[in-house]
């Protein structure tokens, strides 16, 4: 026989006696949170037990995630309605979800009194920024900022112009299921970094300002098609040449876009490349840098070329790549940025030392190539 309860932890040490009867021995009550719904507000003058609103988790490192479970609701509080709240914790996320199930960081969309922008801001780390603003390295969570289809939480001012690979917005190593829906990332280095991972979804996000290494890195990504699926964003990339004082590169442009191995269908995005005054990195700004298999790339517009749109590199751990489609996408220029700007190029790189063998069912169909007068297009 099994018992279930209402409450968060179910009653404990219920044995059943020779006489036949149920006996309750120890046992432990945890009031119930509507839901599975927790609660963190940086304006509670002392952290509560995260149940509600009035007893809040004041700041992130409070969270008791042994009582977090798949299905759970985390809200951040973003101040009343039309208004924000600044949060400058870095912090982990403690607990997987399961699939179907997975926890939630969200705003309280239908809560006035809470469901204004959640603002994530690390400028007091300047300009040699190296912290991971939220690590995630957990399974299905999902980054929902949804407020009646307004990005409610932001991350900004997360960089370092001295090392394009420091500091990240969302990182996560060898996860599964995450999924970030409508986030605004802006003035960053590296938005978001999920490597080595499988079933992640970012969509109805924007990126604006990014300038370090890459928008999004999936490197190391595992699936077949439609594994993993970024769609319907708007990345920004900047462009300077710039160098600053004291930097050991030599050679400065702007950072890639998305970066993804196998299994990633990118679609419905748009992809913009910026002349920028301000520091951006030692990277060279390609939209898509991709190296992997089983690639869609479909839908999406791509305006302006910092070095190239869809850029293949081929690695010496796959000479053989196969199953990269590019269809229905327009590539155009508005302003011209690189001067020998490519809207699509295969790249053996210095990795290849056996020479490239193959392509299998590589697809280039029904795109619209606009105003390259520069290059080859």
């Amino acid at each position: 026989m099994s018992l279930s309860s209402p409450y968060d932890k179910d009653i404990v040490g219920i044995t059943r006696g020779a006489d036949g009867v149920w006996d309750i021995g120890a046992y432990e009550f945890v009031a119930p949170t509507a839901a599975g719904t927790w609660y963190v507000d940086n304006a509670v003058t002392t952290s509560g037990d995260g149940k509600s609103w009035s007893t809040a988790w004041n700041n992130f490192s409070n969270i008791n995630w042994a009582l977090i479970q798949p299905g759970h609701t985390i809200y951040i509080s973003g101040g009343s309605s039309g208004g924000s709240k600044k949060y400058t914790e870095n912090w982990s996320v403690g607990k997987s979800g399961i699939a179907g199930n997975p926890i939630t960081i969200a705003v309280d969309a239908s809560n006035s009194n809470h469901n204004g922008t959640v603002i994530f801001d690390y400028d007091a780390y300047g300009d040699t920024a190296t912290i991971i603003g939220i690590n995630s390295s957990q399974n299905y969570i999902l980054f929902n900022g949804n407020v009646n289809g307004e990005n409610h939480i932001v991350i900004k001012n997360l960089r370092n112009i001295m090392r394009n690979s420091a500091s990240v917005g969302i990182a996560g190593d060898t996860t599964t299921g995450i999924t970030i829906d409508h986030l605004t990332f802006i003035n960053m280095n590296n938005p978001v970094i999920l490597q080595r991972s499988t079933g992640v979804e970012i969509k109805n996000s924007r990126f604006e300002q990014t300038r370090g290494n890459g928008v999004i890195s999936l490197a190391l990504s595992t699936g077949s098609w439609d594994a993993n699926k970024i769609h319907d964003n708007y990345i920004e990339i900047l462009q300077n040449s710039a160098v600053p004082v004291g930097s050991a590169e030599t050679a400065y442009g702007g950072p890639d876009g998305i970066k993804p191995s196998d299994g990633v269908s990118i679609y419905n995005n748009v992809f913009k490349v910026v002349a920028t005054s301000v520091y951006t990195s030692s990277q060279h700004s390609d939209m898509i840098q991709a190296t992997g298999n089983y690639l869609k790339v479909y839908g999406n517009e791509f305006i302006n070329i910092g070095d190239a749109a869809f850029d293949y590199d081929v690695p010496s751990s796959n000479p053989n790549p196969h199953d990269i489609w590019i269809y229905n996408n327009v590539f155009r220029t508005v302003d011209t940025i690189d001067p020998y700007p490519e809207y699509i190029r295969v790249y053996g790189g210095g990795e290849i030392t056996g020479g490239i063998g193959s392509f299998t069912n590589f697809k280039v169909l029904n795109n619209m190539f606009a105003d390259n007068n520069a290059s080859t297009p």
